[in-house]
C-alpha cells in the first residue's frame, strides 16, 4: 500500500478484520480547507477513514461505479469507507470549493 499526500499529512495503517488479515486502514485528515493526504492509493478491501475536525466538511464522491456512499456535512467525527472495487474515486467537499482528493484502488 502506498500513500501519497500533497499536504504532507500523516497517515495510519493497521490490519483490519479477521476475514482479510492484510487489509489496511488509511486516515485522511482535514487540517483547514484541505484533505491530507489528498491522494491515497490502496488495495481492494482496504478502508479509508476521514477524520473531520474543526470546520464542518462533507466528502462527496463522483458518480462512478464502485464509489462508496458520500459523507454528509459533519464536524468532529470520523467516518470510514471500505473500497471493494478497483478504480479511481475522486471526491470533494462541496461546502468548500477547491477542496478535493482522490482514492485510487489497485
Amino acid at each position: 500500500m502506498s500513500v501519497n499526500g500533497c499536504s504532507g499529512g500523516d497517515s495510519a495503517s493497521s490490519p483490519t478484520g479477521p476475514g482479510n488479515p492484510t487489509a489496511q486502514t488509511v486516515d485522511v485528515f482535514t487540517p483547514g480547507l484541505v484533505f491530507s493526504p489528498a491522494f491515497v492509493t490502496i488495495k481492494v478491501g482496504d478502508t479509508v477513514r476521514w477524520v473531520i475536525t474543526g470546520v464542518a466538511h462533507d466528502v462527496t464522491f463522483a458518480t462512478v461505479t464502485g464509489a462508496p456512499q458520500s459523507i454528509p456535512v459533519v464536524t468532529n467525527q470520523t467516518h470510514s469507507r471500505t473500497f471493494n472495487t478497483k478504480g479511481n474515486f475522486p471526491y470533494d467537499c462541496r461546502t468548500h470549493p477547491g477542496m478535493a482528493g482522490q482514492i485510487t484502488v489497485d
